[in-house]
């Protein structure tokens, strides 16, 4: 990071990145609101606990190369190796799919499965969107990339918000949110690309995509023993990370009921909004420290980081129950809303820093090791937890992982270089 020209184009991306995240994450929350209202908490709770086991498997089947092609293409300049993590991602979506649904199978409830199985299609989609933005951010195209991203969520939002009005029934609203988001962003993203790149041809690419599949079912598991071999740090990173940002929903929708699940997704999409600032930060700050670690730069960040983070908070805190009124109208969902806030300020702190350490070889491995003792230490907590106070505690506990988690990376950042 540096100052004058490049300090403001590196706020200006992570702006256009906050306002594209937020303009998905808004749309998903529009469409749950509406869920929520027009047929209850139940199909909420269905909708979320689907959501979030399709959301574990694409980031089994991403791999983490969101994280890994920037720096990869920032420091080569070559689009190659983009076609070579499609491949990979879809080898690795097969067994994704098929854990998942079982994991789905498992809770008991037949909407939940085919729900689920839906969205996991779509989930396909977005893998190659995923990969060419990803290529976009590698090279330099950070603001075009987030328009993207913002104008295909927004059309894939609409999209679901019109079919809830036109009474469709909940896996088919999912399957075209998915198709109507994936599409656009795929055929842009690569038109983007192109202009970018002119020798990169997304045609010549998609045959090369085809020539490289698997020849047969021996092939198919050597490759997906290479690739869990090479990729399983980045892998077990990304999948620790949103388990915990879907630590409540999974838990309660395994050993609570889907009035339970809606009751903590309400108040827990409050915080996926402000989610997205941490996020920006980190999908645009990583290739800038992989080019250049700056520590003072890291500290003005920090600091700054806590202003916004108790600007943010202390607001919505008090305006908990007028917006949970005017939004979900779930008053059970106040409190939880509440002790989730209390998390917002170790999130944005742990983004931060994670654009920063994970650009050291191995680094992964050691937040992966931290991120299973904090879930093994606070699972038998949690469920105790919602034994005696509900719901409540299970968003108390989710707060109390961000903090401890947050330690374990700014520990890594002042010791790992």
């Amino acid at each position: 990071m540096a100052h004058g020209g490049k300090g403001g184009r590196l706020l200006r991306a992570i702006g256009s990145y906050f306002a594209a995240d937020l303009l998905g994450v808004l749309g998903v929350a529009l469409f749950s609101i509406l869920l929520g209202r027009l047929r209850g908490a139940e199909e909420l709770g269905v909708f979320s606990f689907a959501m979030a086991l399709g959301t574990l498997a694409q980031v089994f089947t991403d791999a983490n190369y969101q994280l890994t092609l920037p720096q990869q293409v920032a420091r080569t300049g070559e689009l190659t190796a983009l076609t070579e993590a499609q491949a990979a991602k879809l080898v690795l979506w097969l067994p994704a799919f098929a854990a998942v649904l079982a994991v789905a199978a498992a809770s008991g409830q037949p909407q939940v499965v085919f729900v689920t199985a839906v969205a996991l299609f779509a989930g396909l989609l977005h893998s190659v969107g995923d990969t060419l933005m990803a290529g976009l951010r590698g090279a330099g195209q950070q603001e075009r990339a987030a328009r993207i991203i913002a104008v295909s969520s927004t059309i894939g939002a609409s999209a679901a918000v019109a079919g809830l009005f036109a009474q469709m029934p909940l896996a088919l609203l999912v399957l075209l949110n998915g198709v109507a988001t994936a599409l656009p962003r795929v055929a842009w993203g690569a038109q983007a690309l192109h202009s970018v790149h002119p020798e990169w041809n997304p045609w010549l690419e998609l045959q090369r995509l085809w020539r490289l599949r698997p020849s047969g079912a021996v092939e198919l598991l050597q490759r997906l023993g290479a690739l869990l071999r090479e990729r399983f740090g980045w892998m077990a990173f990304g999948f620790l990370t949103v388990l915990f940002m879907r630590y409540g929903v999974l838990l309660l929708g395994w050993v609570g009921t889907p009035a339970a699940v809606g009751v903590y997704s309400a108040a827990q999409r409050f915080l996926m909004v402000l989610r997205m600032l941490p996020g920006a930060v980190l999908v645009v700050l990583l290739p800038e420290f992989a080019r250049n670690p700056d520590r003072a730069s890291l500290r003005q960040g920090i600091a700054l980081s806590l202003l916004v983070a108790a600007a943010v908070v202390l607001p919505l805190w008090i305006a908990a129950p007028v917006l949970m009124e005017l939004t979900f109208a779930i008053e059970e969902a106040v409190l939880p809303l509440r002790l989730m806030l209390l998390s917002f300020p170790a999130v944005l702190l742990s983004h931060l820093l994670e654009a920063y350490v994970l650009t050291l070889p191995g680094t992964q491995h050691r937040l992966v090791r931290a991120m299973v003792l904090i879930l093994l230490a606070m699972l038998p907590v949690t469920l105790l937890g919602y034994a005696v106070g509900g719901v409540p505690a299970v968003a108390l506990a989710y707060t109390v992982m961000e903090v401890l988690y947050m330690g374990a990376v700014a520990w890594s950042a002042w010791s790992g270089r």
